[in-house]
């Protein structure tokens, strides 16, 4: 028996590897159910914090658009009337570069659905070329240029969060606003006639910051979307899936804005058959997910609000700064992978000798089992033999606070083949009925999967035979002990720890903890951001962003002009401005007469 239960030992083994390498039966013509309500498998619960620290990682890029580009900004063409006469003013070559940003926090605005990231204590420097002209009897020129620098200055800027068309992640951009506090400015050339007969033109200074940081606040969020969407469609799974089943992380949903510090991202969540990506599984999600696990929320109470992060520049330091999100997993998104494997006929293959590697000391004739299984050699001496595995149907696969649970009945059925006849002939059939768990944990110190398998039957019930009576039992006997073989096996390299994937968008992860509950097992973690360095690749487009925009931006400066649009009285109250005048404030071409 000891003989018998080696040779099982390597069947089994064969069969696992050869399951591996078959191709799936992939059914041609679906049909897709009809079911119209919302399926969540998977939620993301993101803190207030995280949010903090991803949007930090957004402001790396911004300010190294900003410090680092070397072109110029459109420049401004105003006309102001001063008498009778227009004097029209160009600016041309304006920079601004030096920016730096003490402190940056992170909000939810929950009627806006959106993120709101305030800055302080903004510095940075500003300088440009003007030129000016009016006609009063023959044309006057005059130009110059000027240097700002400003400090002490807040702004904001306001990002929604939504699903597309397509039910992936949105971001949009709803508005910004910068206020400064201290500006100083110095003149040189033909300063004088500007600031005598043009009383607003640091007014047009400020306007010309702040649409530059609305510029670079659009461009930011466009890159940052094109980055999200260069994430994979599907999760591939490996061996018998091969490219045949992805998980779907579309948003059936917006995401939702809690009360306790929580922002929930709800996601489809279901494995599917990739050539058939609008295929659903014909069962729903039950119960509802939750928005966010007791032990995540309840430790975000409003009787613990969260504090304000501060951070200082440069940014790389982010990677110092822990914060903590949540995935929800469902019992639904397990249940779905079975299926979509079930549907594809991955669970459905045939095993020949010509599927066994050389490697392993398995025959597969009548005569190699016909120690287990007397009928089938003395039905077919010595004859090949195949097994056809079929599929009655899915996995059952569901979470509870034991870990992950699986029972599965597949159908073996035995066939011999004739030389004489040219075919396979249909031997007998036999259920196999199987149930096992897994328990999985994540070790925070190296950030590697362990697990525990636990199987907990394998049955073996008769279904057809065309060779007699077959006695199971014999086989089941020996089945029993390779699987008691087999388990520690597979738990020893359990034991040495499966390595987290790497992450997309710099992510890391940093304390994780799985934690199993009622059709629920969430991952929870502290995260790290690091913003792709991809950014340092957008020097070029982000000029060719600047050209297209130029002419836009001085028709709208052109048109708040004639409409007399100015910055509120409010926003100009606590501004403190030096003016620095540098030479002998004349010009060296005014007046003169073409």
């Amino acid at each position: 028996m000891m003989k018998v239960s080696v040779v099982l030992f390597f069947v089994f083994v064969g069969v696992v590897f050869v399951s591996a390498q078959l191709a799936p039966v992939v059914v041609e013509n679906p049909e897709v159910p009809e079911n119209d309500e919302a399926r969540v498998g998977v939620r993301v619960a993101i803190g207030q914090q995280l949010i903090s620290a991803a949007m930090l990682s957004v402001v790396e890029p911004v300010v190294y658009l900003i410090d680092e580009y070397q072109g110029y900004l459109p420049q401004i063409n105003l006309t102001e009337r001063v008498g009778l006469t227009k004097i029209h003013i160009s600016t041309s070559e304006t920079r601004l570069y030096n920016l730096t940003v003490a402190t940056v926090f992170a909000e939810w605005i929950q009627e806006h659905n959106s993120i709101k990231v305030s800055m302080a204590g903004i510095t940075g420097n500003l300088d440009s070329l003007y030129d000016y002209h009016y006609w009063a009897v023959w044309t006057h020129h005059g130009h110059g240029s000027f240097e700002a620098y400003f400090y002490d200055a807040s702004g904001w800027i306001e990002i929604e969060f939504g699903v597309d068309g397509d039910g992936h992640l949105l971001l949009t951009y709803l508005n910004s606003h910068i206020q400064l506090k201290h500006l100083d400015l110095k003149f040189s050339g033909s300063w004088s006639f500007i600031l005598n007969h043009v009383p607003g033109f640091n007014e047009i200074v400020k306007r010309r910051i702040n649409k530059t940081f609305k510029e670079i606040c659009n461009f930011s969020v466009k890159k940052t979307n094109e980055v999200f969407q260069k994430l994979p469609l599907g999760l591939k799974i490996p061996f018998i899936l091969k490219d045949a089943v992805s998980l779907s992380y579309a948003m059936p949903e917006d995401p939702t804005v809690l009360n306790t510090g929580f922002g929930s991202f709800a996601l489809l969540g279901d494995f599917y058959p990739t050539k058939f990506p609008s295929l659903s599984p014909p069962f729903l999600v039950s119960p509802p997910l939750p928005l966010t696990v007791d032990s995540l929320s309840s430790s975000l109470s409003p009787s613990s609000p969260l504090s304000p992060l501060v951070f200082d520049l440069p940014l790389p330091d982010i990677l110092n700064v822990p914060d903590q999100g949540q995935v929800i997993i469902s019992s639904y998104t397990m249940q779905s992978l079975g299926w979509a494997v079930d549907y594809i006929g991955g669970l459905t293959f045939n095993v020949t000798q010509d599927n066994i590697p050389s490697s392993i000391p398995v025959k597969m004739n009548t005569d190699f089992f016909g120690v287990v299984v007397p009928p089938l050699l003395e039905s077919c001496f010595n004859c090949p033999v195949m097994w056809a595995v079929q599929s009655p149907g899915y996995p059952n696969i569901w979470i509870n606070d034991d870990g992950v649970f699986l029972n599965y009945t597949t159908v073996m059925s035995w066939f011999t083949y004739h030389k004489k006849s040219d075919q396979w002939t249909f031997a007998f059939s036999m259920y196999i009925d199987m149930g096992g768990s897994v328990f999985l944990t994540i070790d925070d110190d190296n950030n590697k999967i362990y697990g525990n398998l636990t199987v907990d039957n394998i049955d073996l019930r008769n279904d057809e035979s065309d060779i007699g009576n077959i006695v199971l039992a014999p086989m089941q006997g020996v089945i029993n002990q390779v699987i008691a073989g087999v388990v520690p096996l597979i738990n020893d390299i359990l034991a040495l720890g499966i390595p987290l994937p790497n992450f997309p968008l710099g992510i890391t992860l940093n304390d994780p903890e799985i934690l199993y509950g009622n059709n629920t097992l969430a991952i929870e973690t502290d995260l790290h951001f690091a913003f792709p360095k991809e950014y340092k690749e957008w020097g070029e487009e982000w000029q060719q962003f600047q050209r297209e925009r130029e002419r836009e931006i001085v028709q709208e400066e052109e048109r708040e002009v004639e409409e007399g649009e100015v910055w509120a009285e409010g926003e100009k109250e606590g501004l403190v401005m030096n003016v620095e005048v540098v030479g002998d404030g004349g010009n060296d071409d005014f007046p003169q007469q073409h």
